[in-house]
C-alpha cells in the first residue's frame, strides 16, 4: 500500500516524517495542487482511501476528486458543509 498525504498548513518537520515514517508521498499543498499530483502518480486512476481530518468544503472536494472506482471517503473531523456536488 501506498501512503500518499496532503497538508495545507505545513511544517517541514511534519512533511519529513511523513515521508520517513509511511515511505509515501508527502504534498506541500502550498507548493503543487494535490489532485493533480495523485492522480499524475496513480496514473489516473485514484485512490482506495481518502482520510479528511479538516473537513472543509475544499478537503472534501479534492478527496472526492483523487477518489478511484469504489473508493471510500473517512471524515475525520465534522462540521456543518453545505456543499454542492454538482
Amino acid at each position: 500500500m501506498r501512503v500518499i498525504s496532503s497538508a495545507l498548513n505545513v511544517y517541514e518537520t511534519a512533511l519529513r516524517i511523513t515521508k520517513e515514517v509511511t515511505g509515501g508521498h508527502a504534498i506541500d499543498a502550498r507548493a503543487m495542487d494535490p489532485v493533480t499530483y495523485i492522480r499524475d502518480h496513480t496514473s489516473g486512476n485514484g485512490v482506495r482511501f481518502v482520510f479528511d481530518t479538516v473537513c472543509s468544503a475544499d478537503t472534501q472536494r479534492q478527496g472526492l476528486a483523487v477518489l478511484g472506482n469504489q473508493g471510500i471517503l473517512v471524515n475525520m473531523a465534522t462540521k456543518k458543509l453545505n456543499i454542492s456536488l454538482d
